[in-house]
């Protein structure tokens, strides 16, 4: 692995989660799901939250658009396992795809991405962005989570990216 990315969270610390959580194509699509897909996620067989992923095919790149738990199933791991479930069957299903991003607006973002490991030959990227002038600017590409912190905390908001590793 190149020597200037480096893992953000220690593997060990945050295992890889065995859940029967599953993710699956909602029957309500408001768009062609080959450009935006909405997910249902779902753990013991009940629907706990929603997700919404878009296809960038010509750049070989998937955005997670947004996982959205409902707020009497939060606090239970859900958000962390879907991440890690959609991470991997983009992966799995996708092969072609170069890098994953998410958007973080808030701590809990952050922390749910953060907490899920970096698949094996893939490195994880921060593009921070902060306000000025009414506008986020993105202002710096980092593989530090401190910095993604303290960007978030000051009311910036991060793009989160998984790349291949070449």
């Amino acid at each position: 692995m190149d020597t200037k990315y480096k893992y953000i969270a220690n593997p060990e610390e945050f295992p890889r989660a065995e859940s029967s959580m599953q993710i699956r194509a909602s029957e309500e699509q408001f768009f062609d799901p080959n450009i935006l897909a909405l997910l249902e996620i779902t753990a013991d067989g009940r629907k706990v939250g929603i997700a919404e992923i878009a296809f960038a095919n010509q750049e070989n790149q998937i955005s997670i658009e947004q996982i959205n738990i409902f707020e009497d199933e939060r606090r239970k791991g859900y958000g962390r396992q879907a991440y890690q479930k959609i991470v991997d069957d983009i992966i799995e299903n996708y092969p072609q795809t170069r890098k994953i991003t998410y958007v973080a607006l808030s701590m809990p973002s952050l922390k749910t991405n953060i907490s899920t490991p970096v698949p094996e030959g893939w490195h994880r990227m921060f593009e921070l962005s902060k306000l000025e002038q009414g506008d986020f600017v993105r202002y710096e590409d980092t593989a530090e989570e401190q910095k993604a912190r303290e960007c978030i905390e000051s009311e910036g908001i991060i793009f989160i990216s998984l790349i291949k590793n070449d």
